[in-house]
């Protein structure tokens, strides 16, 4: 009898667990909302650093990313099914290392189509070669280091950092006819691969010279000294460039028009930001016509109608200008859902989509003849100037010249 009493104990007891077991399942199964499968809806993943000291370049990725997602809405594709389209958004900090972690998570947890890397140069040579490892697409939407797209599945949206070198160097020799150029540039992969690009233009060209250059230290803010002793040497000085980041080529601008600078002040997609605004307003007494000397490189062809609507529709929504980071970006997410509707949800479909795509109408980029072999684009190097008083920007040409943007 005894024996029998505890064997019902243990088999009651057997039975609440199960009972309780399965309600758990239950609520965690049932109860909780779920994402859908892979199956149900295209995904794409976007990662950008929202955190760190490049968050204001990422908040701006992600904007223009949602803003796209929420435009297209649904992918038809070639088998007739219409998915709803989303885009997951992830933040690496602008940290190689969590750029790993958050696209290996994209591609095993949340079962992405393909990816976008809104992260700049060092972070998306970590990051890429995750995604190669697995075979899914990828595309980097600015950054220009030329390693990134070794790998099969990397496309490049934006012109390489030597291309935009390039284009800034003939526009500059072609345009002010220079004979002496100061250059400052940051110690970081992108900004030197930008100057190799833009001295290449300057050696090739006879007469030209830069006779002074400096390489700072990430985040350096004081460069009156360098200034002043470049000034003293080459009073003839023609033209001064900048560095990139706008924490850094606003001071830059600053300091250089205290000490009298008025001729052609170079910089890059940094300048068309509010942070280089805020920084680099101009003077009340300082010359109009001099304040318009500031030019510098956009990757998006701003003055098109497609991105001049890209542009209100940003600035309605957030109450700023995009940064350079959100017109690629916007861009990257409109071509993955091209592809993926043309080709479907195969990742060697949609590889092979890029491969062959030929004159495209980017959204706000303009027309995207094609990606080279090694995943390059081949897209015109866009020059605008700024005034620093009216905060307004004029498109002053397209470097077009096929030696020039072919990487």
């Amino acid at each position: 009898m005894r024996r029998k009493a505890v064997s019902r104990t243990v088999i009651a007891l057997i039975a609440i667990i199960v009972v309780i077991l399965g309600a758990v399942v239950a609520y965690f199964v049932l109860l909780q909302p779920t994402r859908p499968t892979a199956e149900e809806s295209v995904r794409i993943a976007l990662i950008a650093p929202m955190s760190g000291m490049e968050a204001w370049i990422g908040l701006g990725s992600v904007r223009a990313g949602r803003m796209a997602a929420e435009e297209i809405k649904t992918v038809t594709l070639p088998d007739g099914r219409a998915l709803p389209f989303e885009v997951f958004i992830y933040d690496d900090a602008d940290k190689p290392s969590e750029t790993v972690t958050v696209s290996r998570r994209a591609i095993f947890t949340d079962k992405v189509h393909a990816g976008i890397l809104a992260t700049s140069s060092e972070t998306c040579l970590a990051g890429v070669g995750v995604w190669d490892e697995q075979g899914l697409p990828v595309i980097v939407a600015w950054a220009g280091h030329p390693d990134i797209t070794i790998s099969k599945w990397a496309f490049r949206l934006s012109p390489t950092a030597t291309v935009i070198g390039k284009g800034m160097g003939y526009f500059v020799v072609n345009e002010f006819k220079p004979k002496k150029i100061a250059y400052m540039l940051c110690e970081d992969p992108y900004e030197i691969e930008v100057y190799n690009g833009f001295k290449g233009v300057v050696q090739g060209t006879p007469g030209v010279e830069i006779v002074a250059e400096s390489i700072v230290e990430w985040g350096e803010e004081e460069y009156t000294p360098w200034l002043t002793a470049t000034f003293a040497a080459h009073p003839d000085l023609d033209v001064l460039v900048v560095p990139n980041d706008p924490m850094m080529g606003g001071p830059a601008t600053v300091q250089a028009r205290a000490l009298g600078w008025k001729g052609p002040l170079i910089g890059y997609s940094g300048c068309v930001s509010a942070e280089f605004f805020a920084i680099a307003d101009a003077p009340p007494d300082y010359p109009a016509e001099s304040d318009e000397n500031i030019y510098y490189h956009s990757y998006a062809d701003i003055f098109s109608p497609s991105a001049m609507s890209f542009t209100e529709k940003y600035r309605e929504a957030y109450g700023v200008e995009p940064p350079f980071s959100a017109w690629p970006t916007y861009d990257s997410v409109y071509l993955l859902a091209k592809m993926i509707e043309e080709r479907g949800l195969e990742p060697a479909n949609i590889l092979a989509g890029l491969n062959e795509l030929r004159d495209w109408e980017a959204p706000t980029l303009g027309p995207l003849a094609r990606f080279t072999e090694r995943g390059e684009v081949v897209l015109g190097v866009v020059i605008c100037t700024i005034d620093t008083t009216t905060h307004t920007h004029k498109l002053k040409t397209i470097v077009t010249e096929p030696e020039i943007i072919t990487p």
